[in-house]
């Protein structure tokens, strides 16, 4: 069995105004985009979620990073990945992999994204004011009770690692 700490991180997100060929427009700003670290009901994996705040998620997500951290003690392992939505954006494991540092085991994934959600995802978008899925991850190896989260820590800050979506 694992535990995850349901603590969501919440990061601003703007898009910018364009100017072309002496015609103004803008861009809507994205809302403030919460992420979350769930079980999943069958016990055997992990649930990443986001929810956008007042306003749909609809526009390209051309950038995102975050961090599982759980105890280094535990023998538990992230194993495979179930990304959803993939048309519109691709989440990939760190090249680094996982990381010891100070008692904790970490786990970065990157995101990368060229399509509006609005055109690739099922519903359009990512609807506002609700917890959308966007991947799952096996566990392996469980050990018995494990605590997992999404960190923000001092380990993440000082290496890129913390949550970040653009």
């Amino acid at each position: 069995m694992f535990h995850i700490h349901l603590n969501p991180l919440r990061k601003a997100v703007r898009a910018l105004g364009l100017i072309a060929l002496g015609w103004a427009g803008t861009a809507a700003a994205q809302p403030l985009t919460d992420i979350d670290l769930r079980p999943n009901p069958a016990g055997d994996s992990l649930r990443v979620y986001v929810r956008p705040n007042g306003a749909p998620f609809d526009q390209i997500m051309s950038s995102m990073t975050f961090t599982i951290r759980w105890e280094a003690s535990s023998t538990d392992t992230l194993g495979v990945r179930t990304q959803f939505c993939a048309a519109a954006y691709s989440i990939t494991q760190s090249p680094d992999g996982e990381i010891v540092n100070g008692g904790f085991r970490y786990q970065t994934y990157n995101a990368f994204g060229l399509s509006n959600l609005a055109d690739e995802c099922s519903p359009p978008g990512w609807v506002a004011n609700d917890w959308n899925l966007i991947m799952r991850v096996k566990v392996l190896n469980v050990s018995g009770c494990t605590d997992f989260n999404i960190a923000n820590d001092a380990f993440t800050g000082a290496n890129n690692k913390n949550y970040f979506i653009s």
